[in-house]
């Protein structure tokens, strides 16, 4: 009953982290507490480590997949045991941390104590030396990578005097870009990427569609790249992919039947059910001359009527219609440093000239010099010089490494000067050029902060 129990509960706590999740699906094997190769993609703690203890005696504390920490300790009323936790992301997804998570009667554990009056709080921390909350929903783990945070169990007058046993989970998930992730890892696959442009030059041919969607007959093909029955918060996720000119210029790809050329790959992503007006983001990538893909513009939020949908077989279904895509009136903040905030508008009815566009394509050709002067000469970029040629010339850390990879990329469009003190951007690129560069730099300077400690080297 015991080894039954332990795998319902193993059952139940990965469902928390992959119910609901845009993630690579593979099969999970449960053999009592061990998953059979290959694993499945996602994230997982690879390694738990006692760092501190205050009148607290760690017993035989460890974890399980994907992300469950069970404690089992000693205290003291008054007491406190840290935890550094480590976590490893083997996908090509983003997944940011969202809650703790516990079943306050599961048996044989001391679940009921968490949270409780005079029972065990946890608190989750950035770096140890932090003093408040600074692991939250606003931190992430960047694809194929590991990364640290600590949790820290107080005990209450409730915990003490005996061996406490507690079994928690630490939640992570996806967003709706994660499926953005998903798409631009196939584009930068070889081999995922013929299968995917074989696929629009077939529909192309058939009946010059430059639209597919997990619909019909071509669930198949998402099935294949995106794995099945995708779904997000529990709820299941409608995609659709065009291939088409959206920047008006001739990077991209070319279909092969003398279709349209300089295309862009653009998802269009709901999780609502159809009625009416629905809510779909839509993002593109375009194609270098270097042959790398890359986003380009934002996750941008809109609305679409109804469409009718026909799929390879000549079926017909109603879905949402990439072709009416409106951007929702919006303020998009692109990021905040130091306090201060680089902002845009899109779909400002009585706004200026750079402020108006509601269609993608022109959202994604606009030249927005209200966008340039705030980026032009920024202090992120002063300040990213000084981590990587000043503070931290060489190092190998993880926040380094994706700090100097999101900087060298934004010199596509910046031209340094004066040693790092003048940061000069043209003013020849587009808005949607310009955004997704400057919030990687934005989000890895945010993620050096979070994780940085002054020991790395």
């Amino acid at each position: 009953m015991k080894k039954i129990a332990f795998v319902l509960l193993f059952l139940f706590f990965f469902a928390l982290i992959t119910v609901g999740y845009a993630t690579l699906s593979q099969e999970f094997h449960v053999q009592g507490t061990s998953y059979a190769a290959p694993p499945p993609k996602g994230i997982f703690i690879v390694g738990v480590e006692v760092i501190d203890s205050q009148n607290v005696t760690d017993v035989d504390s460890g974890y399980t997949p994907p992300t469950n920490l069970r404690s089992s300790v000693s205290a003291t009323a008054g007491g406190s045991i840290t935890y550094k936790i480590t976590v490893e992301n083997n996908s090509d997804l983003t997944y940011w941390f969202r809650e703790i998570l516990y079943l306050d009667d599961l048996q044989n554990m001391d679940n009921s104590l968490l949270g409780a009056n005079n029972g065990i709080q946890i608190v989750v921390k950035d770096k140890i030396a932090d003093t408040t909350v600074t692991f939250n929903n606003e931190d992430w783990v960047p694809p194929h990578t590991t990364r640290d945070f600590y949790a820290i169990y107080s005990f209450g007058s409730a915990a003490a005097g005996t061996t406490v046993t507690t079994l928690v989970n630490f939640s992570f998930g996806g967003r709706i870009a994660s499926y953005g992730d998903e798409i631009l890892s196939i584009l930068n696959d070889p081999e995922k990427y013929a299968v995917l442009s074989d696929a629009f030059d077939e529909a192309y041919i058939s009946d010059h569609s430059t639209i597919i969607g997990n619909i019909g007959a071509d669930v198949g093909l998402f099935d294949t790249l995106l794995g099945p029955d995708l779904k997000l918060d529990g709820n299941p996720v409608k995609i659709m992919i065009e291939r088409s000119n959206m920047d008006g210029k001739a990077t991209g790809d070319s279909y092969a039947s003398g279709g349209p050329s300089g295309c862009e790959y653009t998802i269009y992503v709901t999780t609502e059910d159809l009625s009416g007006n629905t809510t779909v983001y839509a993002v593109s990538y375009t194609r270098e001359a270097n042959g790398e893909w890359r986003q380009i513009g934002e996750l941008y939020e809109g609305t679409t009527p109804l469409g009718t949908y026909v799929d390879s077989t000549g079926e017909a279904y109603v879905s949402f219609d990439p072709d009416k895509w409106e951007a929702v009136p919006k303020t998009y903040i692109v990021f905040t440093y130091k306090g201060n905030s680089v902002t845009y508008k899109v779909n400002e009815k009585y706004g200026n000239s750079y402020q108006q566009q509601f269609k993608l394509e022109d959202l994604m050709s606009m030249q927005d010099q209200e966008l340039y002067n705030q980026l032009n000469n920024h202090q992120i970029l002063k300040d990213a010089y000084q981590i990587l040629f000043k503070d931290h010339v060489g190092s190998n850390a993880t926040e380094i490494l994706l700090l100097r990879d999101a900087y060298e990329d934004a010199l596509r469009f910046y031209e340094m000067r004066n040693q790092g003190q003048e940061f000069s951007l043209s003013n020849t690129a587009t808005r949607a050029e310009l955004l997704s560069t400057v919030e990687a730099l934005a989000k890895a300077m945010d993620y050096y902060l979070q994780v940085h400690d002054t020991d790395h080297q």
